[in-house]
């Protein structure tokens, strides 16, 4: 009878997997936005051959965040199953398995928390732990090597990597328990090999027009350096500000903030130049080389000045970066600051 409901239990975990994968992340939202969306993956995996099911602690990815320049972080949480059909006991450790796609040297750091607040760093040196089939009691598993982290009981655990990778389900860690849970296998959603990398991850993401022209200024958007360079001529963040709040729809002005934010968002090392932007970026730097330098007085006539396809020029490589920036968008980190 206890066999037969856990043959039962089995198949309703494999219909919930199903079901749960059904939903999945844009690459966009990869980036940089939060993906706390709490996702319960009970499905099946494997590693090295053998089946991974699911097991009596359930790893849910809390968030995956573009941190600095170069830096994604990934957090978990980990919980004991309610479904689980027998009594779960308390953590004694977990082994964090690294994916095979990824280097190790992109490996930047590890820690775990019991409260998601104080974090307790570990060594990012994968090793052998010798205490995974130390209990006679339970059956041994493959262990190879991996990252410890001291969680006795719910808690979360997150790493830092240098490479931007997608999201998928296939990230594995060895859980280590008392000798009635045993030891096992745990596949949670993280960073997949089976789907490669984005195309070009090195290109990071840019702030918006609003972060850097009407935000009111402050250390988190201080501009670097203080000004930006447009068209050969100097502006301080004062003076290019004030071309913000010139109102009506100047072409001028447009192209003039959309490309001042690709260059203050690559200044600040969240983003690097790329074919895309810097076309579009040298077209209206190159309009701008001509002309007197802009001013709240000026900005309106010297846009008039300007022929209509011109204009129109310059309005449609302003749209191109405002579409840019919106598919690249550094939104988590914009909206903490």
């Amino acid at each position: 009878m206890k066999n037969l409901f856990k043959a039962l239990f089995a198949v309703a975990v494999v219909s919930l997997s199903v079901f749960s994968c059904q939903k999945t992340i844009n690459q966009s939202e990869a980036l940089d936005e939060s993906v706390a969306t709490q996702r319960v993956m009970r499905g099946t995996s494997v590693y090295n051959g053998e089946n991974c099911p699911s097991g009596p602690y359930l790893v849910t990815l809390v968030s995956k965040t573009l941190i600095a320049p170069g830096q994604w972080e990934w957090k978990w949480r980990i919980q004991k199953n309610a479904l689980w059909p027998e009594a779960v006991q308390d953590l004694s450790h977990m082994d964090l398995l690294m994916p095979a796609c990824m280097p190790m040297e992109e490996l930047l750091s590890a820690a775990w928390s019991v409260d998601n607040a104080a974090w307790n760093s570990v060594s990012i040196t994968p090793v052998e732990d010798p205490s995974i089939n130390s209990n006679p009691n339970c059956a041994p598993i493959a262990n190879p090597p991996s990252i410890k982290l001291a969680l006795s009981s719910d808690g979360y655990f997150k790493i830092v990597i240098s490479e931007n990778y997608v999201i998928g389900f296939g990230q594995q860690a060895i859980f280590k328990s008392g000798s009635n849970t045993c030891q096992g296998y745990l596949c949670f959603e993280g960073i997949n090999c089976m789907v490669p990398p984005p195309e070009d991850p090195g290109d990071g993401c840019s702030f918006s027009q609003g972060f850097w022209f009407a935000k009111p200024m402050s250390d988190a958007n201080a501009w670097p350096g203080g000004s930006v360079t447009m068209g050969g001529k100097v502006y301080t963040a004062m003076e290019a500000r004030a071309l913000w709040w010139v109102s009506g729809n100047i072409e001028i002005k447009r192209a003039f903030t959309q490309a001042a934010t690709i260059k203050l968002s690559t200044a600040s090392g969240y983003m690097t130049p790329n074919a895309t932007t810097d076309m579009y970026v040298n077209n209206i730097d190159g309009v701008l080389s001509g002309l007197p330098k802009l001013t709240p007085a000026n900005i309106v006539t010297v846009n008039k000045s300007l022929s209509a396809m011109v204009r129109k020029s310059m309005g449609q490589w302003a749209g191109a970066l405002g579409t840019w920036v919106d598919a690249n968008h550094c939104e988590r980190l914009e909206s903490s600051y």
